[in-house]
């Protein structure tokens, strides 16, 4: 069953915080985390723990109204409680719910989301001012509350309103009755799989790419079409296909095989949203009716493995887990599967284990590896080369490379910001494009064994991070042109790589 839920996000001070807004829950959901994905996970996961020890006669408790705005909105309160007589002036972020009384009368109820036991609905009555009414009932609700624990609720860093989707069947009638009578648990049980080892051993390039917490470079629409009729199939075109509410199909397995620096891993994050939108991830927003893409490495798989067996064990239940959540599992190290696993006592790898489920059709494996790697797995598991089409990536050329750091310099203009100084004044990071031939230039004949746009997006990244840092350092030099130059960058980043003085 499908489950909506209305979040007020706030940043502040690297805390994200996360709490329920919008429902009737006996208690509110709060989680803070470190960052915005965290916070999802978290939220998520103690939502599915309230709807699970939910009773059916409570479940009115997950009626949500029909719209949740949020509103910033300036109060002049004055208090008198047991702290005296106070006059405060801030403005409060506010939540307006629109929910219907009768089929023909709707109510606006307004309330702080991190006070949902204080719900107001507006009046309906002639002369009414919106902001008067809300000075008058607010004043009388916060009167005993501190000076802090108002400065707390006044708008304080970044805020906003959130939706959170994902599937979680409730407890039904029929499995409370039985519970009464002692047959089975509460909870509901579920046959499928949980999710153990890949969370752990494997990163969630899906739920990192659906929340815009990666980049995807820019885009190769020759490129882009190779890959998706690799993975996707010959005549789908992720931008074209018919959406549908109905899980997912699984991917076809495939590998990148090109040199360090072309975009491999960038392309593999291209096909991985691709896969994205094909699952109609635009239509439901429900990351549980879409297939996974978890990024692996292979010598994680065996990290802390000692024992004859060990090793297979783990491997054969991300397997498990793969199969029944039809996930796609990407490997960094493609080429070493073949050797991964092989001991005194056994010469198993971990292509040995997964050779099967992949001829089978039961599991899709992604992965990236240099043309030497192919070579080298094609040695050592033949079967598993076999079973993997390629698609041949080629180093960029040098129109495309200044085209994505164009790209790259304009995003990264965009996730900076801009900056407040003392003065008022406010002061951006700008990179300037007449910079982006310099270090496609300069890094041509150096790094050597990495290729385009990979070891020109280096300098450029090291060129925005000094900017940022200059930048934050109240500097006069937000452009490219105050910065060192390219060539002198260049040189201190071949010298933080290799640990030699290096010269032009």
């Amino acid at each position: 069953m499908e489950q909506r839920f209305t979040v007020f996000e706030r940043q502040h001070d690297g805390v994200v915080t996360w709490t329920s807004v919008g429902t009737t829950f006996r208690g509110q959901l709060s989680v803070q985390a470190a960052s915005s994905a965290r916070a999802e996970k978290l939220f998520v996961e103690r939502a599915r723990a309230e709807i699970r020890k939910l009773p059916p006669s409570e479940r009115a408790a997950l009626a949500r109204p029909i719209g949740v705005w949020l509103q910033d909105i300036r109060l002049e309160l004055s208090l008198r409680g047991e702290l005296g007589r106070r006059h405060v002036a801030r403005v409060f972020p506010l939540i307006l719910e629109t929910r219907r009384a009768r089929h023909d009368h709707v109510v606006h109820v307004y309330s702080h989301p991190l006070r949902p036991t204080e719900r107001f609905a507006a009046p309906k009555e002639p002369g009414f001012v919106l902001g008067d009414w809300l000075r008058r009932v607010i004043s009388k609700a916060w009167a005993d509350l501190t000076d802090e624990e108002i400065e707390h609720l006044a708008k304080n860093g970044k805020e906003r309103i959130k939706h959170v989707v994902f599937d979680e069947q409730a407890c039904t009638l029929a499995q409370a009755w039985a519970a009464a009578r002692q047959d089975q648990p509460t909870e509901r049980g579920d046959s499928k799989i949980s999710l153990t080892e890949l969370p752990r051993l494997a990163i969630d390039v899906t739920r990192e790419i659906a929340r815009d917490a990666t980049s995807l470079g820019m885009e190769r629409p020759a490129i882009d079409r190779a890959a998706r009729a690799l993975a996707l199939g010959a005549a789908i075109d992720a931008r074209t296909v018919k959406r549908s509410l109905t899980p997912p199909p699984s991917a076809r397995s495939f590998v990148v095989v090109g040199p360090p620096g072309s975009g491999r891993t960038t392309m593999l994050r291209r096909t991985a949203h691709a896969l994205l939108m094909l699952d109609g991830y635009e239509v439901h927003n429900n990351l549980d009716l879409v297939s996974h893409v978890w990024e692996l490495s292979a010598r994680r798989l065996i990290a802390g493995m000692s024992r004859l067996g060990e090793w297979e064990k783990r491997v054969l239940r991300i397997v498990d887990e793969a199969r029944a959540h039809r996930a796609v599992l990407c490997f960094t190290d493609l080429a070493l599967l073949g050797v991964t696993g092989r001991s005194r006592e056994s010469d198993r790898a971990i292509a040995d284990v997964l050779e099967g489920p992949v001829s089978r059709g039961e599991l899709v494996v992604w992965g990236e590896t240099t043309p030497e790697g192919l070579q080298r797995l094609a040695d050592e598991a033949p079967r598993m080369a076999e079973l993997l089409p390629r698609l041949v990536l080629e180093p960029a050329d040098t129109n495309e490379t200044h085209a994505m750091l164009l790209h790259r310099a304009r995003s990264i203009e965009r996730s900076a910001g801009g900056f407040a100084t003392a003065e008022g004044t406010r002061v951006y990071v700008e990179i300037d494009p007449l910079a982006i031939p310099t270090i496609a230039l300069q890094t041509r004949a150096l790094f050597a064994g990495v290729a385009n746009p990979g070891k020109s997006m280096t300098v450029l990244d090291r060129l925005a991070t000094r900017a940022v840092a200059q930048r934050d350092a109240r500097a006069n030099a937000s452009r490219a042109g105050d910065l060192p130059d390219a060539a002198s960058l260049v040189l201190s980043v071949l010298e933080e790589r290799t640990g030699m003085p290096a010269a032009l």
